[in-house]
């Protein structure tokens, strides 16, 4: 499992490459979506349940 630091340093990273110029192949599109799922899912695991549940309960209120 990854920590916190390093999963918000990789959705930076993720943040930084940008789009893409162009394209993408089918094959290049469906890697690139295997990778933003592998990644949601490494960043995920870095919270428990209770911490996640707390931050949905709080973006709510924020938008009420």
């Amino acid at each position: 499992m990854i920590g916190r630091d390093r999963a918000a340093d990789m959705l930076e990273e993720a943040k930084l490459a940008g789009p893409r110029v162009g394209v993408p192949s089918e094959q290049e599109a469906v890697a690139a979506a295997a990778a933003r799922a592998a990644l949601a899912v490494k960043v995920l695991s870095a919270f428990s349940s209770d911490e996640m549940m707390a931050e949905i309960r709080r973006r709510k209120m924020s938008d009420e």
